[in-house]
């Protein structure tokens, strides 16, 4: 890998080579990811191209394209419970998952591993469960890519889903009347 093929310093000097070529930028924020994402080209992030290598990936065959990590290469992700008030938000989970190797679908089916959803009210949310999915919260996804640079991190295990389950009652409105202090302040916990 030469100094074109990482750096992209002078605008000029990536003309003949724009098209045919795989870019590894260090960040996705920044001018230099905004212009090739303008060129339409292959982007990837060192973590990306640190894993495809790790993996011994064929570079032809691995069609993902603006990836900055793969921590959620094993995703198959859906957003449930999002209103029209926070389509901007739902936009920029959308864009995390997919820099971090997920894919996202519109609807819940056995394909789908995980749902977000923001509350149990979702309309997905019935149909994860009673797929045995993850039904996760927003939190995942900001802790996934804050995880990012570390190559061997895998946002899907076990271990890192069980932190950001989505609580039985989280949207809900319970009303407890009659019950002791002690068994209100117990009950209270538990929901």
């Amino acid at each position: 890998i030469n100094a074109d093929f990482c750096s992209i310093a002078k605008r000029d000097s990536i003309s003949e080579h724009l098209y045919k070529s795989i870019y590894i930028v260090d960040d996705f924020e920044n001018r230099t990811y905004d212009f090739l994402k303008q060129q339409n080209v292959r982007i990837l992030g060192l973590p990306c191209l640190l894993y495809i290598i790790d993996h011994s990936i064929l570079l032809h065959t691995f069609t993902f394209n603006n990836v900055y990590s793969l921590t959620l290469f094993k995703a198959i992700i859906v957003f449930s419970g999002f209103e029209h008030e926070r389509k901007a938000e739902l936009s920029r989970l959308t864009k995390l998952a997919h820099f971090m190797g997920a894919r996202v679908k519109l609807e819940v089916n056995r394909s789908v591993t995980h749902l977000i959803a923001c509350d149990v009210k979702s309309s997905f949310y019935q149909d994860a469960v009673g797929l045995g999915m993850d039904v996760l919260n927003l939190d995942w996804l900001n802790y996934c890519w804050s995880h990012r640079q570390i190559t061997k991190f895998d946002g899907t295990h076990r271990e890192i889903t069980a932190n950001f389950r989505i609580k039985a009652f989280t949207g809900l409105c319970l009303a407890f009347h009659g019950f002791s202090p002690s068994a209100l302040k117990e009950m209270i916990e538990i929901a």
